[in-house]
């Protein structure tokens, strides 16, 4: 199941709301990203959450491996 970001005060357009309200899971173990589905391979502690609009940051803070 991936995030969906709550507490919008004004919703005018739903679909485009969760399509850009998806995050993607990152094993810290390896620090390898999952995917939006594959979270479930990796303990809920090793999980580390970040959403889609903010995954290239992230690669770059985090010296991600690109897909």
């Amino acid at each position: 199941m991936s995030g969906i970001k709550l507490g919008t005060r004004r919703l005018d357009d739903p679909a485009e709301a969760i399509a850009s309200a998806q995050r993607v899971c990152v094993d810290l173990r390896t620090l390898t990203e999952v995917g939006l589905y594959g979270h479930h391979q990796v303990p809920p502690a090793q999980r580390l959450w970040i959403w889609a609009s903010d995954l290239e940051q992230a690669r770059k803070d985090l010296s991600l491996p690109t897909l």
